[in-house]
């Protein structure tokens, strides 16, 4: 028996991982995954372990698509002192994600590693326990367990409904720690489908490609509010709701014997036991105490034990600081790592956007000195430096950086988008919608770049135009609300508010309740002058947004939010998002939140430089940079009235 702990990505965080000596000098980390029938590994570790691929007959299956695979045999695994032998493993799988936040992710281990052992999971205390069948305790309300060798199922007692017309049914559901929440397939949930919301959302998992946008994992999907869900003997709180899929449709998602999963959503704060070798199944009360675990902390307290105060150690240990948005000692560490390895291209583009995000424009332009060109387009990072060099008034440099940055990588879409923001600031219109055409002719994606398209035709004094781009991002992405932001501040007629009133209404059709863009939606109505509407968005977007925060930075800055949306209580607005940036100044998105209050209040020329600071720290949203086009030349009176 061993018991070993386990990480999150932070204290909040959802999903669990566990460190595996696989024989390196340092431990591997993985997923636990009891959805999984076999464990994955990425590509640079089988490498390390110099194991031998060898390509697999048929497809692997998972919710993002079925997939031809290989396999290659690991070396001995130790979880703590218990070693484990004869783990065969999928390689370079699509959907794998290769980090949990910045901790880099080696892989998942699945059930052909659980399934010789009694598997025990606290999710309360953080804790995991392994343990052969002959020593293993398992609690007495353990209720029968189906294990095919692959999968993992019981028998899930799911109710919703209300409390006085209550709809029950009993459903064989995978037991996934891999997954959310409850998921139903087919006609698993076809007893509670007259209760379900329908919406249109995006479906991740194995299988699904990483070059594909958000739009193309688009599915219908059904969401059933629960009230409880009883499994394992006991009965629980979470999940809100079960989503179901695969019902009255002709394409199917996922597995088709797969008949639903149950995830950590109705895990979390229980212990829950597997015992694989006897088919049981357990979820009980934990015994202990809360045990908060924070992963990008415990491993950069290991790396320092480890290693000292090595130098070259910086930039793995800025990138686990920065998730904790300690940006000080992230960048105390970056310039060591810098100072030791001054070829390190992504070390010094990382350093550089640290410098950005605390305001240091100067000393980020130092950062990136020796970087040519095509190693900024490789670093994704030539939009920033771009538009950052356009901010900071150098329009010459921005434009010698751009053409030489298309000369670098020819084949390339960054450096004309680029270009385009040069052209646009030059006032040369013309050509900027040219880069812009053939950024996307390069990406292969005529609904690229669909915000910049829309900014560079209100340029061009296209209002008909900049709509139309508008209006066909909201269509791609109907939960996104930055599309209809603009769309609102844009439309200025009559018919043009009729039309953005019937595109949120389509937009709200295709989304479950919880998806809906309150904040964006509530000043569109407001914009219109549908105060009832306006009203009710903003109480139900606080309660769900907000009210469950918990850092007061973030709940300040998003009631400041809220109220700028709704054009309502500006004082009390102002003093919150002057709170949020006080104690956040490196926030973008707290600075646009208090560039928009001043706006709202009248304050032009205040807003101007606060949205200019935010522009600055985060030079490559195009979000950023058109809401500072806004506060430049937008009067707040005739973009926050409703039209008469």
């Amino acid at each position: 028996m061993v018991k070993t702990d386990l990480l999150r990505t932070s204290p909040e965080g959802e999903k669990l991982y566990v460190q595996v000596d696989v024989g390196l000098k340092e431990p591997a980390l993985f997923l636990v995954d009891t959805g999984a029938s076999i464990s994955a590994i990425q590509p640079a570790l089988a490498q390390a372990l110099g194991i031998e691929m060898r390509r697999e007959k048929g497809l692997l299956e998972g919710l993002g698509g079925a997939v031809h695979w290989s396999s290659g045999e690991m070396p001995p695994i130790a979880i703590g002192k218990m070693k484990i032998h004869n783990v065969r493993a999928a390689i370079g799988v699509p959907g794998v994600p290769t980090t949990a936040g910045a901790m880099p992710l080696d892989g998942i281990l699945g059930n052909n590693v659980w399934r010789q052992f009694v598997l025990s999971i606290d999710y309360k205390r953080n804790e995991m326990e392994l343990a052969h069948p002959s020593v293993a305790e398992v609690p007495e309300s353990a209720e029968p367990m189906v294990f095919d060798g692959y999968h993992c199922y019981a028998v899930i007692e799911l109710e919703a409904g209300t409390e006085a017309n209550p709809v029950r049914d009993a459903v064989m559901l995978e037991l996934d720690t891999g997954s959310r929440g409850v998921l139903l397939s087919g006609a698993t949930g076809k007893a509670f489908a007259h209760l379900a919301s329908t919406g249109e959302e995006p479906i991740f998992g194995i299988g699904a490609g990483d070059n594909l946008p958000p739009s193309a994992f688009l599915q219908r999907t059904y969401r059933i509010p629960l009230r409880s869900v009883t499994l394992g003997g006991q009965t629980v709180r979470g999940p809100k709701y079960a989503q179901l899929i695969n019902y009255n449709t002709k394409h199917r998602v996922g597995p088709a014997v797969m008949p639903g999963l149950v995830g950590h959503g109705a895990f979390d704060g229980k212990l829950v036991v597997f015992d694989f070798p006897r088919r049981r199944f357990a979820i009980v009360d934990s015994p202990g105490e809360a045990r908060p675990s924070d992963g990008h902390a415990v491993l950069l307290q290991q790396d320092k034990k480890r290693y000292g105060n090595r130098a070259d150690r910086g930039l793995y240990r800025a990138r686990l600081l920065i998730w904790q948005e300690d940006l000080q000692n992230a960048q105390v560490a970056l310039n060591g790592y810098v100072k030791k390895h001054p070829e390190n291209a992504a070390a010094q583009v990382l350093l550089a956007r640290i410098r950005r995000t605390l305001g240091e424009t100067a000393a980020a332009d130092e950062a990136l000195a020796g970087l040519n060109p095509g190693e900024l387009v490789d670093q994704m990072e030539l939009l920033g430096t771009v538009n950052a060099l356009i901010l900071s008034s150098r329009p010459e440099e921005a434009h010698a950086l751009a053409a030489e940055a298309i000369i670098a990588r020819p084949n390339t879409g960054e450096p004309h988008v680029a270009m385009a923001d040069v052209f646009l600031e030059r006032g040369q219109l013309r050509e900027a919608r040219d880069e812009l055409l053939t950024a996307n002719r390069l990406g292969e994606n005529p609904d690229g770049h669909l915000l910049r398209r829309a900014r560079l035709a209100l340029h061009e004094e296209d209002r008909v135009g900049a709509l139309a781009h508008l209006r066909r991002m909201v269509e791609l992405y109907p939960s996104g609300g930055i599309a209809l932001w603009f769309y609102t501040q844009v439309a200025t007629q009559p018919e043009e508010l009729q039309t953005l009133t019937a595109d949120m209404a389509r937009a709200t059709a295709r989304l479950h309740p919880e998806d809906v863009p309150h904040d964006f939606m509530l000043s569109a109505y407001n914009r219109i002058g549908d105060t009832q509407a306006s009203n009710a968005l903003f109480d139900r977007g606080v309660g769900r947004d907000c009210e469950a925060l918990e850092a007061l930075a973030a709940q300040s800055n998003c009631e400041a939010w809220y109220l700028a949306m709704a054009n309502r209580d500006l004082d009390r607005a102002l003093s919150l998002a002057q709170l949020a940036t006080e104690e956040k100044p490196h926030r973008s998105d707290y600075l646009d939140t208090l560039a928009v209050v001043l706006w709202r209040r009248g304050e032009v020329e205040a807003a101007e430089k606060v949205a200019k600071k935010a522009a600055l720290r985060s030079p490559a949203d195009i979000y950023l940079l058109w809401q500072l086009d806004r506060m430049a030349s937008a009067t707040p009176r005739v973009l926050s009235s409703p039209i008469e």
